[in-house]
């Protein structure tokens, strides 16, 4: 099976290390994460990291991240899981 590169953000929350724990256990998921700390508890889910805050317009592009889209190429990112708690909840109440 192809590897699947998977960029998750927020990687010190409990949302995103819920979702690194069932996806670590796929033998075909890379797992890149990001978070805006050095070290987090979830850095040990993540095949690669980097450190920076992702930040998002308002009509979901993306206006700031730690990966350049060189990183993201080379990365071959395939899905990617914000985690940021705020936005979860805009969207849940939107």
């Amino acid at each position: 099976m192809k590897t699947v590169n998977v960029l998750v953000t927020g990687i010190g929350g409990p949302i995103a290390q819920g979702m690194m724990m069932g996806l670590h256990q796929l033998d075909h998921i890379r797992i890149i994460g990001a978070d805006r700390r050095a070290l987090t508890s979830g850095h040990h889910f993540c095949d690669r990291t980097y450190q920076g805050s992702i930040i998002f317009g308002v009509d979901g592009s993306i206006l700031n991240c730690p990966l350049s889209s060189r990183q993201v190429n080379k990365q071959n990112i395939c899905a990617m899981y914000d985690t940021f708690h705020p936005w979860l909840f805009l969207y849940r109440n939107a």
